[in-house]
This record gives C-alpha cells, structure tokens and sequence, in this order.
C-alpha cells in the first residue's frame, strides 16, 4: 500500500516543485484565460479554433479562412490548406478540445509540456544521484529561465518543445553511451528517439524537431559506431512523421516563398536585442560583441516592449549566472580524472553549436538547407541553437552545485543552500511575471488587431472543391503514420520483452 513516509525527502520536494511549476504556469498564462490579442498568440489560437470547430461539426478541415487572414497569411504566407500549415498540433490529445474551450487546451498544452519535460529533467537527477538542493537548482533553472519563459509570453506555444531539451540529451545520452551495446539495445534506442522526435513533431514543433535532428547528427559523427543507428532512427522517423512530411512538401504554401530570410545570431543586432552592445575597433570586434551579447542574454530583464528579445533571452540572473559558473567549474575539477577524448567527445558538437549560433556564421548553411528542407527555415535564427549548449552546462553545474558550499561549516551549510535557491527563485518568478501574457500584452500596440480580436471573428472551415490530389495525400499520409506507430510500438514491445527474458535468464543462471 502506497506510504508517502517511504518517499525520499529529494522526491517530496521534487513533487512540490512541480506542483508549484503547474500553478506557476497557470497564473503565467492569465489564470487559464490567455486573450489574443498580442504577438503570436494570434495565430496560435486561429489554428486551434479550426481543429476545435472540426471537432464540434465532425467535418475534416481540408480548408480553413481566418479571422485575421490578412496577419496570418500575409505575414506567414501559409494559404487556406490546413493540413499543409507547418504549425498545427496534431497530437491526439487535441480531442480534448470537443470538451474545452481553446484557451484551457492552450492552458493544459503548456502543463503538460512542461510536465514531460520535468520528467526529463527528473532522469538526469537520478543519473547522478542529486541531492534535494542540487536537484532543485537544475529543476528551477531548465524550467524558469529565460529562454522558456520570454517565448512562451509572446505566444511560441509550440516551442514549449524546448522544455524538453533535456529529455532530447537525456536520449542522445543512451545513444552514445550503448556506443558498444548489442544491436537490439541500440534498435530500441533508435525507435525511441524515432518516437520522440514525432512527439516534439506532434505538437507542432517543427523548428526544434530540424534542430535537434541537425545537432544529433553532428554529435553521431563523433561516435562513427553509431551514425547508421542514427540514420536508422531518422529514417523511422520520416515514414511516421508522414501526415506532416507530404502534405507540406507537396502543397505548402511556404514552399513557394522565394524570401527565405536566414538572421544572424549572438553578436548581430537584431531588434532591440543588443542594444548594449560593445562597439570597439579591430579584430577584437566580434568576439567582443558575442561575449556581450550572450551575456546580456543571461543577465539583463528584458521584457516584451524590447522587441525580438525573447529570441536571444537566456536569463538566469548575474546571481545564478555566478553559481552556474563556479558549479560547472567545480564539477569539471571533481571529474578531471574521467574526462579523456573517450568521455568527453560530446564536448566538441557542443562547441561547434555554440560558434553556429554565433554571429552570422550558420547564415550561408542554413540558407543553402532551406531548399532542402519542406518547411520553414531550418531555423532562420540560429541564436536559438545556443540553447542546447545552455541546457547541457545546466545539467553540468547540478552535479558541482553541493560542493560549492563545503568551505561553510557544517551547521549552516544546509540552510545557506536553500536560502540561495530561494533567492534564485524569487529572482526567476520575478522575471517570469515581467513576460507573463498579461504583461506582455500591455506591451503590445496592433489597434487592428485587437479591434479585430474584440469584434470575434470566427474562422471558418470549408471544402474547396476541385482540390481531390491535396486531400488524397492527406487521407494517405496520415494512414501511413498510424499504421507505421503501430507496427513500431509492436517491434519496440516485442524487443523489449525478449531483452526482458534474457535478462532474467542470466539473472537466474548467476
């Protein structure tokens, strides 16, 4: 029977933290009633409210206009294609919405994402064994900083997908960690990545789906035993992720965009993001303004009137900025002796990301895969690429978080780290509130717009007729991925159960 005294103290403050996150994005999100007015909750909201109508009306969306079609189209230029909108949220859970309104399905869409990412968050802790204080500090860092929050203010609410970076990692992980495995261990891997990435896919997160697709590869080359495990698992991936690869390739609206703008990263002004930039002679120039603007980005409050800053936002305050640092130090020395090229290979792709994110560096790549690729950029800002880096130096510091302390006496040592967590936090709900949907709309100044949201228009599902070849593809692309996650789930169950047996046999024989 279920005893709550049989919980470790780490996991009760654990679950408390997460309780605390679930209301902390509740009231982020303008108590469950985000309004629409502002940035890119604007579309957002048209696209779930034709998924929600077709629901209601038991009728397909082939075809949709919107309430705002000339914002939407003309500043996305995606056509009245559903099914061929690069953004939409397939995930089965959208079925809720024959029972909610669109703003709470955008409310529990947010929970949720941030609870698979907790539990991300949660396997690295039991990897390394974290104690409370140490798992707090990576819990309130991966998901309160600034790279979260500022996008989800402004409305990226399928880039709530970069909450699960850490899951992403926690997987490249396994991946090269069964570097020398046998093969059914590294196919099972395979499918599970398959699966994740079609999960991030599903809840129209294509930007982060293309990165971390593009930053495995780069971390694969590193570990050559591996690279067709990737591709197997890529390969996996494109037959289940189907219903979004065709109907996009062949009839997206973005496909015909000739003005495939590709920004430059850290270092590059960009809005009002760098606005205090360094400006100084010689050669110096570009490092000088990198370092500063990624500074910027970790340690300066901006808010939503600071325009394109949620793009470069990484803030998590001078203050944890300073722990970060010493924590990442002090784990690098407590490991020294295990860090040989072997172990450490995964340090050099992260060093490659980091330069790619970097002034306009990535530009000339980026802009050549676009023609490649069925969908919008690759990623047009490559500064976004920094987060990955970012994450995985948060998961490093966890490890050194305690032994910053030790040169405190033992009586007061415990206190002063929840005290400093605490601060942290404050320091973190502090800025979180500044980019809150409330907030960030104030800073938001479209009259049109919120004339046009005020008088709610409706959109509007229709089936243009004459249009048979788009909705084959459709009809197919979609058979075609539910057949390949079930045959897949089938393969993974049946490996996994054998695995299973065989270590049970060996268990018994020993």
């Amino acid at each position: 029977m279920f005893n709550i005294t049989n919980i470790s103290f780490r996991e009760r403050v654990i679950c408390i933290l997460y309780l605390t996150g679930l209301l902390h994005w509740y009231f982020f999100i303008n108590y469950g009633s985000p309004s629409f007015h502002a940035f890119d909750w604007v579309c957002i909201h048209q696209w779930l409210d034709v998924i929600r109508q077709a629901l209601l009306t038991k009728t397909i969306p082939y075809h949709a206009s919107y309430y705002l079609n000339e914002y939407l189209t003309g500043h996305y230029v995606w056509g009245d294609r559903f099914f061929a909108t690069p953004y939409i949220i397939a995930s089965p859970h959208v079925l809720l919405m024959s029972f909610m309104s669109v703003p709470a399905f955008m409310t529990l869409q947010l929970m949720f994402i941030y609870s698979i990412g907790f539990l991300g968050i949660y396997r690295w802790i039991r990897k390394f064994n974290l104690s409370a204080t140490a798992s707090v500090f990576l819990l309130i860092l991966c998901c309160f900083n600034g790279a979260i929050v500022a996008r989800m203010g402004v409305g990226h609410l399928q880039l709530a997908s970069y909450m699960l970076i850490p899951y992403f990692l926690w997987l490249l992980y396994k991946f090269i960690e069964h570097e020398h495995a046998d093969n059914k261990i590294k196919l099972i891997i395979s499918i599970q990545y398959a699966f994740f990435l079609l999960f991030c896919l599903l809840q129209g997160a294509n930007h982060t789906v293309y990165q971390m697709v593009l930053i495995g590869m780069l971390v694969v080359l590193f570990y050559p035993k591996q690279i067709l495990w990737y591709i197997l698992s890529l390969f996996i991936f494109g037959i289940l992720a189907s219903y979004y690869i065709w109907p996009n390739l062949l009839f997206g609206a973005y496909m015909c965009r000739t003005d495939r703008v590709v920004f430059c990263g850290y270092g590059i002004q960009s809005g009002a993001s760098g606005i205090h930039k360094i400006r100084i002679g010689g050669l110096f120039v570009i490092p000088i303004n990198i370092l500063h603007h990624i500074w910027e980005g970790l340690t300066i409050a901006y808010n939503a009137s600071n325009d394109a800053t949620w793009e470069y936002n990484l803030y998590i305050s001078a203050f944890g900025l300073m722990l970060v640092i010493a924590a990442t130090i002090i784990a690098v020395i407590k490991y020294k002796d295990k860090m040989n090229i072997r172990n450490v290979r995964f340090i050099f792709p992260a060093i490659i990301v980091t330069i790619a994110s970097c002034h306009c560096i990535a530009r000339i790549p980026f802009s050549f895969l676009q023609h490649f690729v069925p969908l919008p950029a690759i990623d047009r800002l490559p500064s976004r690429l920094l987060m990955y880096p970012f994450f995985l130096i948060l998961i490093i510091s966890s490890i050194g978080f305690d032994n910053i302390f030790f040169i405190l006496p033992g009586k007061i040592r415990s206190a002063i780290k929840w005290m400093v967590i605490l601060v942290l936090f404050c320091i973190l709900m502090f800025h979180s509130f500044g980019w809150s949907v409330a907030q960030t709309e104030q800073h938001f100044n479209n009259n049109v717009i919120r004339d046009l949201v005020t008088q709610q228009f409706k959109t509007v599902i229709y089936n243009r007729q004459g249009d048979l070849q788009y909705k084959k593809i459709v009809l197919i692309s979609y058979l075609i991925s539910f057949f390949c996650v079930i045959f897949c789930a089938t393969i993974y169950r049946y490996i996994k159960k054998d695995i299973s047996n065989c270590l049970e046999k060996t268990r018994k024989r020993a």
